[in-house]
């Protein structure tokens, strides 16, 4: 994860914690630690998929995903912080099997829980 292109932040700095530590287990490719974020009935949408619901599936989701990948790199660019919804606006670099790179810009809004868990994660791929 990097920070070096990023232009704005309205999150607390313990909403900023979180998402930082969030978006290093992911991008670490840590299923289990990714997994420690997230509630036990949330949900998972990413791009035009359809929605994954539930804890353990969005962790065979994701670990089926991170299979096909050798890593990622999530580029924060804007933050925003509405009630318990965070907007993330990143450019993601992939490195895929072969080594080959490509970066996406995406947009990803989390909601979270009042135990401050990830219960709604909505991915979408610009």
């Amino acid at each position: 994860m990097k920070l070096d292109r990023l232009l704005f932040s309205n999150l607390s700095d313990a909403e900023f914690e979180w998402l930082t530590k969030s978006y290093s287990k992911s991008d670490s490719l840590d299923v289990v630690a990714f997994g420690n974020g997230l509630s036990k009935d949330a949900s998972f949408k990413m791009g035009n998929m359809p929605p994954v619901t539930g804890k353990e599936a969005i962790l065979e989701n994701i670990a089926s995903f991170w299979k096909t990948i050798k890593g990622m790199n999530h580029n924060f660019i804007n933050v925003f912080s509405v009630d318990n919804k965070i907007i993330l606006e990143a450019i993601v670099d992939y490195v895929s099997m072969d080594d080959s790179k490509a970066s996406l810009p995406c947009v990803t809004i989390i909601e979270r829980d009042g135990e401050g868990l990830s219960n709604n994660n909505r991915v979408l791929l610009i």
